[in-house]
């Protein structure tokens, strides 16, 4: 679904520090659910961070995708409510998401 030729980019994932957030659920069900759902449009790879020495964030997530126009699609395809629908399942805390174009 997405161009060979196009530039990779990353998508990171930022979970504040004091909220609620499940890593064994996160890791066992929800980042095999999304690399399911988003391979086809592009999901490389995804690590999954703890950042407990952060003040601001205790999770981040960096993924790699084959190109924006990927991630564009991924964002509107219907298999994003069910991935939306499970963060409810891991954590009650609001998170931040940048995305970033490979540029160097």
């Amino acid at each position: 679904m997405s161009s060979a030729t196009s530039t990779p980019i990353y998508v990171t994932f930022l979970y504040p520090t004091n909220t609620s957030f499940n890593m064994t659920y996160y890791l066992n069900t929800h980042i095999p659910l999304t690399k399911k759902k988003y391979a086809p449009y592009g999901l490389r790879s995804c690590v999954v961070c703890d950042t407990a020495d952060s003040p601001a964030f205790a999770v981040m997530v960096v993924s790699t995708w084959e190109s924006i126009e990927g991630w564009n699609e991924a964002q509107k395809a219907e298999c994003t409510k069910a991935i939306v629908e499970d963060v409810k399942n891991y954590t009650d805390g609001e998170l931040v998401v940048l995305v970033g174009k490979v540029v160097g």
